[in-house]
């Protein structure tokens, strides 16, 4: 047999040995990845924890929360044996739903939470949320923060809208405000086609946008990339523009 065939097979068996040692390695790092993960049963249960009054809602981490109407009361969907996961949390007018700690998970679907109040006045949202308002929510004024791929539905009625946007969130807002103070920043995206704010007061920073309607006065600051659109008849306009940024208006 010629040097050069048997360099080659030496080769080739070589190469078949590296894959299997890192087959198997891929298996064993999968094995102990496996050991640390919480795994859903998929026996899915509804667990209700009944609340006094709130008006103020903090959520992080990968929920789907349902706003609605009604009497105060918390409802997750959720796995049996995830249960434990997950604590509601009341201070006053203030509820937290987060983790007991921060495990390492696998749910067989989304979990889903239903909350329940009478209305909401400050709603803080953070790492990959979604939250949609089953109901109007309304009210003298609404402080609204989203952090980290937060995706919101909702529609208000309201005197005063007070939003925060950080970090690739997306906002579909419908409804009516007379006051509304907004700041986007982190590439985040606001729809307010379907809404009707009176007097606008907004800071958008770079790679931010937003389609919005006004009827009386919009005051805006954009930075570099920012998109503004905007629709209304007879409205006063202050808008201040940095390169690259754009408006548009109808």
């Amino acid at each position: 047999m010629k040097l050069s065939t048997k360099l080659l097979l030496a080769l080739f068996g070589t190469t078949i040995l590296l894959s299997f040692i890192t087959m198997f390695k891929i298996q064993q790092w999968h094995r102990e990845y496996d050991k640390g993960i919480y795994k859903g049963n998929e026996n899915w249960i509804v667990k209700e924890f009944p609340l006094q009054a709130f008006n103020s809602l903090e959520v992080g981490s990968h929920f789907s929360i349902v706003w609605h109407q009604g009497s105060p009361m918390v409802k997750i969907k959720i796995e049996e044996n995830l249960q434990n996961l997950i604590k509601v949390d009341q201070t006053g007018n203030h509820v937290f739903i987060h983790y007991d700690s921060l495990p390492n998970y696998r749910s067989n679907g989304k979990i889903i939470i239903d909350v329940y109040s009478q209305t909401l006045e400050k709603i803080h949202l953070k790492d990959f949320m979604e939250f949609n308002a089953a109901d109007t929510i309304r009210g003298p004024k609404l402080e609204l923060e989203l952090e980290d791929h937060c995706e919101v539905n909702m529609k208000i009625k309201l005197d005063t809208l007070l939003l925060n946007m950080y970090d690739f969130c997306e906002l579909n807002l419908a409804g009516l405000c007379s006051t509304s103070i907004i700041r986007m920043s982190g590439h985040s995206q606001l729809d307010g086609e379907e809404t009707k704010l009176e007097q606008l007061e907004m800071q958008m920073d770079d790679f931010t946008q937003a389609n919005i309607r006004i009827e009386k006065l919009i005051k805006a600051s954009l930075k570099d990339h920012a998109e503004l659109d905007y629709k209304g008849d007879s409205v006063v306009a202050d808008i201040k523009t940095r390169d690259f940024s754009n408006v548009n208006s109808d």
